[in-house]
């Protein structure tokens, strides 16, 4: 059940401070996630963009995690569960909402 899941790992997430979330955030950028990114990937991401190719993440994992690998990988377009709590300030005007019991799955068109 997603509801159960993200209910499940937002609440996990809801225990800590705003700022310690923000640096393992960044520590995960740092060690994990841009390592990882390499030159072909970055490559074949420039082409579909420079191709007017719609480039899209699509992805059950919460917002607070996937938007900063959205912005490294310059993709625009992120479709991503967001904790209720911030689901309405980061909402563009043009986006559909779909609620479950303790998050928002915001879907096309979300621009990081």
């Amino acid at each position: 059940d997603p509801a159960e899941f993200l209910a499940f790992v937002l609440g996990t997430l809801a225990k800590f401070p705003r700022s310690r979330l923000n640096q393992w955030r960044q520590q995960f950028m740092d060690e994990v996630i841009h390592p990882a990114i390499r030159p072909a990937a970055r490559d074949l991401l420039k082409k579909h963009q420079d191709n007017n190719d719609l480039v899209a993440i699509v992805t059950a994992t919460n917002r607070f995690i996937t938007e900063p690998i959205a912005r490294a990988l310059g993709v625009e377009h992120l479709i991503a569960a967001i904790p209720e709590a911030q689901a309405i300030e980061a909402m563009p005007p043009s986006s559909f909402v779909i609620l479950f019991s303790n998050a928002v799955t915001v879907g096309f068109p979300t621009r990081v």
